[in-house]
């Protein structure tokens, strides 16, 4: 008798067991929508800042596709953002009474949601995008296909967040219709987008600094790129709206001993400033074999960015080999 109250308490437990292991083993799935708020850069901010009051999120991995909830005046709204595969990283409040979202996957799914219209008037894949402090301005890279087994170079462009999405598609081609924002780095002949694939070796663009950086007063964004062995920095001036780069070269002669070593990184130390009316930027260059070296830069270092052209990488192409005029088997 004893022992089978025993039994009895045993199987008891078993069913709440179970119960506790289905809870713990679905707690990551509910926790997969949670807004993170923990890259403030994404939002032009460098501390981290509380979700917006009355948003939450939910994100259903199985089709990669996170539903953004709104509780507001006007009631509750839902929005679907599909192409978000992960976690949520950052929401923000941007002019206009509308919210940025950004969803993680092999790069980001910006989403832009307008909250009077209850709509996501656009939706773009990029690469290390980073907001301008005031709010405007969205600068990064443009999206490629990280599986793909092509020679790829980066483009930069920067999205307005006040114009429409037609708007921040510049002279785009069918083929370029998803590349989003205006082109700011390398320059083209008509502002338009470029395909970007199968690029030489000796003219790909690398991205080669952690970040963009935005300057104070958003008038002033730099970054670093590499072109071979040797690195760039970029500074973008924004007036009224309008972008002009210019480019400081660092050949990798001036830092290495050896003519093979590449400079392979740029860490911008500050923000784009302005001294006495000088724009300044301070960086710190190093790579393989390479001495460290800090440098501050004025307007006077840097060269207006030029127009570039290439042709694609020539290939060797397979010959065929003679038929044997044998049938297989």
């Amino acid at each position: 008798m004893n022992v089978h109250m025993q039994a009895r308490k045993s199987g008891d437990r078993y069913p709440i067991f179970g119960i506790i292991l289905l809870f713990v083993w679905a707690l990551p799935t509910a926790l997969s929508g949670q807004i993170l708020q923990d890259r403030p850069e994404l939002c032009g901010t460098q501390a981290p800042q509380p979700v917006p009051e009355g948003v939450s999120a939910w994100t259903d991995r199985s089709n990669g596709v996170s539903t953004l909830t709104v509780q507001g005046s006007a009631g509750t709204r839902t929005f679907r953002l599909p192409g978000v595969q992960s976690e949520i990283h950052e929401v923000c409040h941007i002019p206009g009474d509308r919210l940025i979202v950004f969803g993680a996957h092999a790069g980001y799914t910006v989403s832009v949601v307008e909250l009077g219209s209850g709509e996501v008037v656009d939706s773009f894949v990029s690469y290390s995008p980073t907001m301008s402090p005031d709010g405007r301005w969205l600068a990064m890279r443009a999206f490629y296909p990280p599986q793909t087994e092509v020679p790829v170079s980066e483009q930069y462009t920067v999205y307005d967040l006040s114009a429409t999405a037609q708007a921040n598609r510049h002279g785009s081609t069918p083929y370029t219709s998803e590349i989003a924002g205006e082109p700011i780095y390398p320059l083209t002949y008509g502002g338009e987008p470029m395909i970007a694939m199968d690029v030489p070796d000796s003219a790909r663009h690398e991205f080669r600094s952690a970040s963009f950086y935005w300057s104070a007063d958003s008038r002033y964004l730099t970054f670093a790129d590499g072109v071979g062995k040797s690195l760039s920095i970029l500074l973008v001036s924004v007036n009224a709206g309008k972008f002009s780069s210019f480019v400081h070269a660092v050949p990798a002669v001036v830092l290495c001993a050896a003519e093979s070593t590449v400079v392979e990184r740029a860490q911008i130390q500050d923000t784009p400033r302005e001294v006495h009316g000088e724009v300044m930027v301070t960086a710190k260059f190093a790579g393989r074999g390479c001495e460290v070296k800090e440098v501050t830069l004025t307007m006077n270092d840097f060269s207006p960015a030029t127009i570039e052209r290439y042709e694609p990488a020539k290939r060797k192409t397979p010959t065929a080999k003679p038929h044997s005029g044998k049938r297989p088997f």
